[in-house]
């Protein structure tokens, strides 16, 4: 099976905009879509429940395969990743931490933080 067949799934990408103010500096951070969307396969690597003096949030590490030749860099982020009806699998943001380069396929590694407001904490 090439790794091809097996991006099932599509993403919406988005690249960093380049705003200046009229004194030259950096504006409020924007992000553009593509356009197109992006054929792949994502699947989560890992979750851990991070609680910080009662600041909760879910962090999710994952990972994600798109076609070789991509142009693409760990500057660009996911706005949401879907199947191929266009249902929705995950949300974003979703940001790009890592580009590993294989024979068929580029793997990214992927890192979305949740607010937590979902999550049930149990005491002990």
């Amino acid at each position: 099976m090439s790794a091809r067949s097996r991006m099932t799934m599509r993403g919406i990408l988005q690249v960093p905009t380049t705003v200046t103010d009229d004194f030259g500096q950096p504006g409020p951070a924007s992000w553009a879509t593509t356009g197109d969307q992006l054929p792949l396969y994502a699947w989560t690597r890992m979750k851990r429940l991070a609680d910080d003096a009662g600041k909760i949030a879910v962090v999710e590490d994952f990972r994600c395969m798109i076609p070789r030749g991509t142009p693409i860099n760990d500057e660009y982020r996911f706005l949401r990743i879907e199947d191929r009806r266009g249902n929705l699998i995950f949300t974003g943001p979703i940001l790009i931490e890592a580009i590993q380069v294989f024979a068929d396929h580029l793997e990214l590694a992927l890192h979305r933080v949740d607010s937590g407001a979902n999550v049930q904490l149990v005491r002990l």
